[in-house]
């Protein structure tokens, strides 16, 4: 049975894994994705201000991006009691429906 609730750190989303294996990411994403191909229950990104560097290459902020398309079918609840001081750091809120890529330069 992989039903459940899985608790992720920020570092552990981004590490390799074990030698050989999968990364976390593609274990997290499995695990969400098992009953459904575009995922299943609910995504908390507690802290979300850390994924907030998204157009600085911040790999973590990569990786949660990656995760919003990925797991399309999962609700997202972001938060922080971090206010952000440029509305570019709000950009990890794929979610929120306020922005697409294009007004950050990113294209697609």
């Amino acid at each position: 049975n992989k039903d459940g609730v899985l608790f992720l750190t920020y570092s552990l989303l981004v590490s390799q894994g074990r030698s050989g294996g999968s990364t976390r990411f593609e274990q997290l994403q499995t695990w969400l994705c098992h009953h459904q191909e575009n995922g299943s229950g609910l995504i908390v990104l507690d802290e979300a201000h850390k994924a907030k560097n998204l157009d600085a290459g911040s790999r973590c902020a990569a990786l949660v991006e990656e995760l919003q398309g990925k797991c399309s079918n999962c609700p997202m609840l972001y938060a922080t009691a971090t206010g952000a001081t440029e509305v570019s750091h709000m950009q990890y809120m794929l979610r929120l429906g306020l922005w697409d890529h294009k007004a950050f330069g990113k294209g697609g």
